[in-house]
């Protein structure tokens, strides 16, 4: 298994929980997603998984590694996180970011793998440019390139298309695919059916803070039931 909750409830204030109670286990070789209305507490529960948000009960298992405030760094290399607006350095290249990001992560860039990316998402010329100067979509290509390149266990999405055109949306459905086939696994937070349907193997509902129905997916129409019967008519 290559991640595991029990029992998760997180909070910003103790006595008003945003997540409650939340048990996961996500398999390697599979693409899940994570439904749920606004406020259902989706980014924070992914921001627990991340180690960005510490103020949780609970339990989170990284490759059978329970994690704890005193090993955060060490399990960080079974997972890589990508929230809907990645916080860059504005005045690195990509090229520079991403191979600061891999030191971090005790890995060096695969140069052949990198070119290959860059071709698929039409990203060669943005590869020497400054950050800052990008558009929201290279920004965001940026980030999930250096994602797909760092292959770690677990990548975690949170709404991955912003800002993304036509192109790279299909791209990247089949550079996920592809990710959990060797092995890995994806978690994706996403309001769009569409791309559920297309990539997704298990989508987990998320309904007042707690994963109320974990659906195995066959077709969009048939998550979109699930999903309104779950949260009513929230």
């Amino acid at each position: 298994m290559i991640l595991e909750t029990r029992h998760v409830t997180g909070w910003y204030t103790k006595h008003a929980p945003v997540i409650r109670q939340v048990n996961l286990e996500i398999e390697p070789g599979k693409v899940y997603a994570l439904l749920g209305a606004n406020g259902a507490g989706k980014t924070t529960l992914l921001n627990v998984l991340a180690s960005i948000h510490g103020q949780y009960s609970g339990e989170v298992r990284y490759c059978g590694e329970k994690l704890t405030g005193k090993n955060d760094k060490r399990v960080k290399r079974y997972r890589y996180f990508i929230p809907d607006h990645p916080a860059l350095f504005d005045e690195m290249s990509p090229l520079a970011f991403m191979d600061f990001v891999h030191r971090l992560y005790g890995k060096t860039v695969d140069s052949p793998r990198l070119a290959a990316l860059c071709e698929t998402f039409g990203f060669e010329t943005f590869l020497h440019r400054k950050i800052g100067a990008l558009s929201l979509g290279n920004r965001q290509k940026t980030a999930l390139i250096n994602g797909l390149l760092l292959e770690c266990p677990l990548l975690i999405l949170d709404e991955p298309l912003v800002g993304l055109d036509a192109v790279a949306i299909e791209r990247i459905y089949g550079e996920l695919r592809a990710y959990a086939q060797r092995g890995n696994a994806v978690l994706l937070s996403t309001h769009l059916f569409p791309i559920v349907s297309r990539i997704c193997d298990e989508a987990l509902i998320l309904h007042q803070g707690t994963i109320r129905e974990t659906v195995a997916v066959h077709g969009e129409e048939q998550v979109k039931a699930a999903f309104f019967r779950v949260i009513g008519h929230e």
